[in-house]
């Protein structure tokens, strides 16, 4: 095994260690919207870095720890990554050296800049990047490996026993990254590494941790929580499952862009989300991009031979609130130091997202697109859709028809009230493009039959809520299920039956096998038989299961071209010509004296007409920030979706 890098040295424990934590900072490192071209004062690392110091300040000989998918995802990091920029330094890992931190983990969205950038990126690291589980080399056992990274670090502090005597606390600090890239970024990772469970790994690592002569272990899993142990294959919610395991002494979670301790996670069997543990162990989950920083504080006990920990609180520290009338308040001011390693990447993401790539002569919106009616997501579906038939001109499956199929990234949810597409006619920036679809992925193509493009169609239709007749003002969206898995489909209509229960839970797996809610499935306004056969178009995350989708009987079919999907977005906006959309991609069946609410953004106030021949009532502002829409699921108030095009 490799042996850990060493850290630098730190003022001594006194009775209390304290763990902070980032997760899922996707490069949000000043807390600036480049589409916008505006501050934006609820997220970046700039602005935790400040709450980061007052909670070192008050205890000290702490560890600032990160836990993964801290690279990508924002116009900053990205372009670092860029061929003629990946000598430079990288912005994400200059701010955390400033920053100090002590390890940070592995994430699956690290991985999507390719392992050559990847490798470069942690090469400019003055602290551990881990990962036990990603492996270069299969070995007998877990601790026999060959791993990518560091698999896992030794951190040595002195900290003061009851006498006031210092003696040394060692801390094992171990990552745990998603099994699930080698199907989400498989292009990149394909016959390079090799990936192992995260519990497998768990159960032979941490003993050996253990062993080496740690007192605590802290691991960093990048992954969520499930309220039982996984009974899905491949889940990426196993943190209850990792605190089970045992040997554990703090666990910090992501993945899921929640926050826990905290109202996000519901109390059940081994999770206390008040106090934040889970199976007893302390856990946090420091939200996304900035936002929170988790704290976990280990009061310590020398027992005359070994630290022990006596007791613990956990707690995330937001860097911003929103008032009663929804406005956003900052709680927290810029570090400089994180400004000045930015501010070179920082100019330059200004000047690039600022670039014009096309045009549209209607607004593009998502702020509709649980409705069905979204333009921004039509145009994504379409140009995969667009791309895929060109890639597939001259291959036995040119004549198929091909569907396009795409989700809503930014559809509110845990990203708030202006986390929506909002691109109104005219010209269209780079970073007004990043916002229909920010993702390194790539465009992929699947054979299926039309049960299969149905049964795809339930998967996505299961995030709405059961609606019972007769119910008023009943929350249409399930909030466990992100939006970024309600998938739309291009030139396709169906009806959707919400008195019927969900065919699937929030992680694809199959709830009730006799639930069927999509009803009058239509491509191009002919009616989809089982045995139909089309293409889909899609993201290469989709397509290799992304969501829990049933990817298991459709045929992959090779596109000899690779396609970025923002780059086939940038072909079709570049074009010039008028793109006609369609009214609507799916209705509701009608329920008389029946009504659903629909949580938005604020700036749907002013695109209201998107919804012609729905009866809605009054937007209600709401304090969260959101509007609140009431829709009337009764019969006179629907219309048909129209695909005759």
């Amino acid at each position: 095994m490799r042996q850990p890098p060493p850290t630098e040295p730190a003022p001594p424990v006194t009775g209390t260690l304290r763990l902070l934590a980032t997760t899922d900072l996707h490069a949000r490192l000043r807390g600036y919207n480049y589409p916008a071209g505006e501050e934006d004062v609820e997220v970046g690392l700039s602005r935790a870095a400040s709450v980061i110091a007052r909670l070192r300040a008050s205890v000290q000989g702490g560890l600032l720890l990160d836990n993964g998918d801290f690279l990508t995802g924002d116009m900053l990091g990205d372009q670092a990554f860029d061929a003629a920029r990946r000598d430079d330094p990288n912005p994400v890992i200059a701010a955390m050296n400033a920053l100090r931190y002590d390890a940070a983990a592995l994430g699956n969205h690290d991985f999507n800049p390719g392992l050559p950038a990847l490798t470069a990126a942690m090469a400019q690291a003055r602290f551990p990047i881990l990962s036990s589980n990603v492996l270069t080399r299969l070995g007998r056992s877990p601790v026999e490996d060959s791993t990518l990274a560091v698999p896992w670090t030794m951190i040595e502090r002195l900290a003061q026993d009851g006498r006031g005597v210092l003696r040394p606390l060692r801390i094992g600090v171990i990552g745990f990254t998603p099994p699930q890239i080698m199907q989400w970024d498989r292009h990149n990772l394909e016959g390079r590494v090799i990936v192992r469970g995260i519990l497998e790994a768990a159960a032979a690592w941490i003993p050996a941790i253990r062993a080496a002569g740690a007192d605590l272990v802290v691991a960093l899993c990048h992954s969520g929580i499930a309220p039982a142990d996984p009974a899905v294959p491949g889940s990426e919610d196993v943190g209850l499952a990792v605190a089970r395991a045992g040997g554990i002494d703090a666990l910090v979670l992501g993945h899921r862009h929640r926050v826990f301790p905290g109202r996000d996670y519901a109390a059940a069997e081994g999770v206390d989300p008040v106090a934040g543990t889970l199976a007893g162990v302390p856990t946090i989950m420091p939200g996304c991009w900035g936002r929170h920083v988790g704290r976990i504080d280990l009061a310590l006990d020398w027992d005359g031979v070994r630290w022990r920990m006596t007791r613990s609180v956990s707690a995330c520290h937001k860097i911003a609130d929103r008032r009663a009338d929804g406005a956003i308040r900052s709680l927290a001011h810029h570090n400089p130091d994180i400004l000045r390693a930015t501010d070179r990447a920082h100019r330059r993401s200004i000047r690039e997202t600022a670039r014009p790539v096309g045009s549209v002569d209607m607004p593009l919106t998502s702020y509709f697109a649980q409705l069905g009616r979204s333009r921004a997501i039509e145009l994504v579906a379409r140009a995969q859709r667009i791309c895929v038939e060109r890639l597939l001109r001259g291959t036995p499956d040119a004549k198929l028809p091909v569907i396009g199929i795409a989700a809503p990234v930014r559809c509110g949810g845990r990203g708030g009230p202006e986390n929506y597409v909002d691109i109104p006619s005219g010209e269209v920036t780079l970073g007004q493009l990043l916002t229909l679809y920010p993702y390194t992925n790539r465009i992929a193509a699947l054979k299926a039959s039309g049960g299969l493009l149905r049964e795809w169609l339930e998967r996505s239709v299961s995030a709405f809520h059961r609606i019972a007749p007769g119910a008023t003002n009943a929350l249409l969206i399930d909030p466990r299920f992100p939006s970024f898995d309600l998938d739309l489909a291009d030139r396709v209509g169906f009806e959707i039956d919400l008195s019927r229960p969900p065919r699937y839970g929030p992680q694809g797996q199959l709830l009730d096998a006799r639930a069927w809610r999509v009803r009058d499935l239509r491509f191009l306004g002919k009616k989809v038989r089982e045995d139909d056969i089309f293409v889909l178009a899609l993201s290469e995350f989709r397509a290799q299961g992304g969501g829990g989708f049933p990817v298991g009987a459709t045929r992959r079919l090779e596109l000899h071209s690779s396609v970025e999907v923002h780059d086939a977005i940038r072909d079709l906006l570049g074009t010039g010509q008028a793109i006609r959309f369609e009214k609507q991609a799916f209705t509701f069946t009608p329920m008389p004296h029946t009504s659903v609410n629909l949580l938005t953004g604020p700036g749907s106030i002013a695109h209201l007409r998107d919804l012609a021949g729905l009866s809605i009532g009054a937007p209600e502002q709401l304090p969260t920030g959101f509007v609140r829409l009431r829709v009337d699921l009764a019969s006179d108030a629907l219309e048909t979706a129209d695909t005759g095009r």
